[in-house]
């Protein structure tokens, strides 16, 4: 999927298959957050005005580096996971012992296919901190673009908490939903504080 230009993944997006989806473009919006960082990173760095922060500049940038890669693994992955819960779906119901079989199936599909928006979500909020701390060192030519990347963190997470959700729901097991839900709502109010206090920041220096 990552081999796609742009125009081809939004028209496989904008057409009658269910993969890839929300899942997917929440991947490749994480992605482009954790560039848009590594840019900002790369451009800061080697700078006279940051010279006291070469060090942890050039350390968030492999950290966002390394979100970039995982976050474009995740979307391969999101669209892999539904093939499974379609598959259960599809599974015969006629007598008892049918119904139980699928009940089951779906279940753990239903797992797995929450388990890798979940951890989109995980690396989001990962990749929000390191963006704020970039916030605070990069340079001023550079800061717009660690504001938008915030801006992609926060919704690539919103994303994957919906995703997680839509799973979660419809779990038979209410208490393993239930703990990841709660699980997931966390990480993506860690990942929203994270990025309000990027753009809090871009408006002090905006408005400033």
């Amino acid at each position: 999927m990552m081999e796609l230009s742009c125009a081809e993944f939004a028209e496989k997006l904008s057409g009658s298959s269910p993969v890839p989806g929300g899942g997917s473009a929440a991947g490749v919006a994480g992605a482009l957050a954790a560039a848009l960082g590594a840019m900002a990173a790369n451009l800061s760095y080697g700078k006279r005005s940051t010279a006291e922060h070469w060090g942890e500049i050039d350390s968030l940038r492999a950290s966002l580096l390394g979100a970039i890669e995982r976050c474009e693994k995740l979307a391969e992955r999101d669209a892999e996971a539904f093939l499974p819960l379609s598959r259960a779906y599809g599974l015969k119901a006629a007598t008892e012992e049918e119904r139980q079989e699928k009940r089951q199936t779906l279940e753990k599909a239903l797992l797995a296919a929450a388990a890798v928006p979940m951890e989109l979500l995980e690396r989001c909020s990962e990749a929000a901190e390191d963006l704020l701390k970039l916030s605070r060192l990069a340079t001023k030519l550079s800061l717009s673009d660690v504001g938008c990347g915030a801006a992609l963190c926060e919704a690539a997470a919103r994303c994957a908490l919906y995703n997680v959700l839509a799973n979660t729901r419809l779990m038979t097991d209410s208490g393993a939903a239930g703990e990841l839900s709660n699980r997931a709502c966390s990480l993506f109010r860690d990942c929203r504080e994270r990025c309000k206090e990027v753009a809090d920041g871009m408006e002090e220096v905006f408005n400033g």
